[in-house]
């Protein structure tokens, strides 16, 4: 593996500890590159890591799916404040049939 190539796999391995969750100091750690290092190479790659396509294609459509959700959820939401509060806990209505 080149050197260039090693960089580029350590910077998709960072990337991917950060989308976990951790921390920067964390993650470059984990891969054995210091935090110094790790925003130098970001520098020299224009801050662009190498997405595989696959792995694109898989994103926009997961980002596609979840705009969708969002979206119905921001309808449902509207639905929801538009229609009269109920009280469940007031007394029941005299449904007495006469």
């Amino acid at each position: 593996m080149n050197l260039s190539g090693e960089m580029q796999e350590k910077l998709e391995q960072v990337d991917e500890l950060l989308a976990q969750g951790h921390t920067l100091r964390e993650a470059t750690s984990r891969v054995g590159v210091n935090v110094a290092t790790y925003t130098c190479w970001l520098a020299q790659h224009g801050g662009r890591v190498a997405v595989p396509l696959d792995r694109l294609e898989h994103l926009y459509a997961e980002n596609s799916r979840l705009r969708r959700v969002v979206a119905r959820l921001n309808l449902e939401l509207k639905t929801l404040k538009g229609r009269p509060r109920i009280d469940f806990f007031s007394k029941p209505l005299n449904t007495r049939a006469s």
